[in-house]
């Protein structure tokens, strides 16, 4: 962790347009009572949740003749995602030999050097914050999973820590859904004793995190504009604010289905499919998990080499991976995808 800080120090790679944008005035709007006295300063984003924009705009104020440290701060907390892919590849890539040690550790290094992760470290984008702490999540049950009870409490936490990540910021919605399509298919397979009342439990923990990170939020937000997550969806909730339609970046969902079914082969021709600057370098940690994927999805639908554990972290990346390509399509929120890649790719060669 310290040195994934002393890293990001070095590097400072502040290099997105949201903090000029809104992150800095959000926060200081949420702490300076100012949220909802001047609308669209930021335009749209002025009504994105603003807890984890608080804590960017007090360590800038606070430490703002010291932007190393910023940068060595929120790099040693994203080190958290190192930790957590580590561990959850070794759920499934048991080490007996040293070239399983080799090999392990190649996959993790793979995991943990695309676009999404690398190009944001340190930064105040948030999307690997939420990342680090939907990991954790994930993680837990996935280690639970291998015992098939998850107590009350693991099953409240596991829910808990997921809300807090979805409340914290809506771009890790693709990842909630498609854990809790993995839990569903986990019970339905009989992975989890008690499935409806584990199920319940973790349903439950999930709520409270969303009430306790974005609960209130979502409150002054429908009392303002009325719409709890305004200006998403006011198609159906129809704010006056704003005409009654969908509004989000449609700038790089695929425009048409022969894009949406092989969308990482179009990374190649260039970077504005997936995101605002180059990531070329990076087109690798695409195709390759996406191949590997395509093929462990076709094993699900016959006899295979996989077990119920591995059939469900496949059925859990896919489920995220087709939700994040109808939603945004946006490179930067795939992290989680590219960390889990290891996982994929040791399931098809093996």
């Amino acid at each position: 962790m310290i040195g994934c800080g002393l890293w990001c120090s070095c590097t400072r790679q502040e290099i997105w347009y949201d903090l000029y944008n809104y992150h800095f005035y959000n926060g200081f709007a949420l702490l300076n009572g100012q949220t909802f006295t001047n609308h669209f300063v930021s335009g749209i984003y002025t009504f994105f949740a603003p807890l984890l924009d608080a804590i960017t705009y007090l360590e800038i104020i606070s430490l703002n003749h010291y932007p190393d440290l910023i940068f060595f701060i929120n790099g040693s907390f994203h080190a958290l995602i190192y930790i957590l892919a580590f561990f959850i590849l070794k759920l499934f890539f048991p080490v007996k030999t040293k070239t399983d040690k080799f090999l392990f550790l190649a996959l993790l290094l793979y995991s943990v050097t695309g676009f999404a992760f690398v190009r944001q470290l340190g930064s105040t984008c948030h999307e690997l914050t939420v990342t680090a702490i939907f990991l954790l999540a994930l993680y837990l049950f996935l280690k639970k999973l291998s015992t098939h009870y998850f107590s009350l409490n693991i099953s409240l936490l596991i829910g808990f820590v997921t809300g807090c990540s979805l409340g914290l910021k809506l771009t890790v919605f693709p990842m909630t859904f498609g854990l809790g399509i993995s839990i569903l298919y986990a019970a339905l397979t009989k992975q989890i004793k008690h499935p409806i009342k584990t199920c319940c439990y973790m349903a439950l923990g999930g709520i409270i995190g969303i009430l306790i990170t974005d609960g209130w939020w979502l409150y002054l937000t429908w009392q303002q504009t009325g719409n709890p997550i305004f200006p998403m969806a006011n198609n159906i909730f129809k704010s006056p604010l704003l005409p009654a339609e969908t509004v989000r970046d449609a700038r790089f969902l695929p425009q048409t289905i022969w894009q949406a079914l092989f969308y990482p082969f179009y990374w190649i021709t260039g970077h504005e499919y997936v995101t605002d600057i180059d990531a070329k370098t990076y087109i690798f940690h695409g195709i390759i998990p996406f191949i590997c994927l395509i093929f462990l999805t076709l094993q699900l639908f016959r006899k295979s080499f996989l077990s119920q554990a591995e059939k469900t972290i496949v059925i859990f990346y896919a489920a995220s991976y087709i939700t994040w390509l109808i939603l945004f399509s946006i490179l930067r929120y795939a992290a989680t995808l590219e960390v889990l890649s290891g996982v994929l790719i040791f399931l098809t060669i093996r």
